[in-house]
């Protein structure tokens, strides 16, 4: 288990803020890298800050839905500015940003990389030709249809000219069981990937190139409340604010969770970085 923080640490945050007590709910999907992340904040809430902390479980539309109709509190898996725009733009107004989880993340179209039918395939526009296209039966494996990153598929499907394409709709997970299977057989796929996630620390894939940005840039992951939270919780929200993992450490912790578990992944993460997390709640740094 992570190791408590000293109660003299507390103390004085406790008194300024009594909204300790208070009860969040915090959202997330069931992808391992928002599955882990929104327990190791929780564990913080709970362990450094005495939160009482419900996990909500539930897809990327509820949630955005939720946090701006304040049925959830925070959202710490917000895709920013590009993945999750399309969500983002009906709730102006209604959510505010507390913190970066992350930063360089990604999204496109993986490919396995150990496939001699694969490696010839640099970029997006080398899928306009009729050879390629027949390589791959003309088929993208993409996941929840309207998710945000299947409208950013929708619009490289389009500026890369790809209409003799299909985007084959299922889960995300399910587009990533198909890449999974296929690099085992050594079938030529592509499908819909993002980073961090656990499949780029599992097997070796790649990106496609995207020169005409049409899955955006690098993306932050943010995390939001609803529009009063900062209000409601202070505290919590001055924590939040600080809590930022590298993208390298973030990886770690989403390839550990997928190796082992989730429960397992945090414990040692909270245990092994007990600086890092002293900042996040008091805001100093060193030990």
């Amino acid at each position: 288990m992570a190791e408590k923080m000293e109660h003299a640490d507390l103390t004085p945050i406790r008194a300024a803020y009594p909204a300790a007590s208070n009860t969040i709910e915090l959202g997330h999907t069931a992808s391992v890298t928002d599955t882990v992340t929104a327990e190791m904040i929780a564990q913080v809430l709970r362990q450094r800050l005495g939160y009482h902390v419900h996990l909500v479980l539930a897809d990327v539309a509820f949630l955005y839905s939720a946090l701006g109709n304040k049925r959830i509190d925070v959202f710490p898996g917000a895709w920013t500015p590009d993945t999750h725009a399309v969500f983002l733009k009906r709730l102006e107004g209604r959510t505010q940003t507390l913190g970066t989880l992350s930063y360089r993340a990604r999204v496109g179209w993986l490919v396995p990389d150990t496939i001699p039918a694969t490696q010839t395939v640099i970029g997006l526009d080398d899928l306009r030709a009729p050879a390629i296209r027949q390589r791959f039966a003309g088929r993208i494996h993409v996941g929840e249809a309207g998710s945000g990153l299947v409208r950013l598929s929708e619009r490289a499907r389009a500026l890369y000219r790809l209409k003799d394409w299909s985007l084959v709709p299922s889960s995300q997970a399910g587009a990533t069981l198909a890449l999974k299977r296929a690099g085992k057989r050594g079938d030529p796929i592509i499908a819909t990937g993002r980073k961090p996630h656990w499949v780029l620390g599992a097997l070796n894939v790649r990106f496609l190139e995207d020169p005409k940005r049409a899955f955006g840039g690098p993306q932050r992951i943010r995390i939001l409340g609803h529009r009063t939270f900062t209000a409601d919780h202070p505290w919590a929200a001055q924590v939040l604010s600080r809590i930022n993992l590298p993208p390298e450490l973030l990886q770690k912790l989403v390839t550990s969770a997928h190796q082992q578990s989730v429960d397992t992944a945090v414990d040692a993460f909270l245990a092994q970085h007990g600086s890092r997390v002293r900042y996040w709640v008091t805001g100093r740094i060193g030990r």
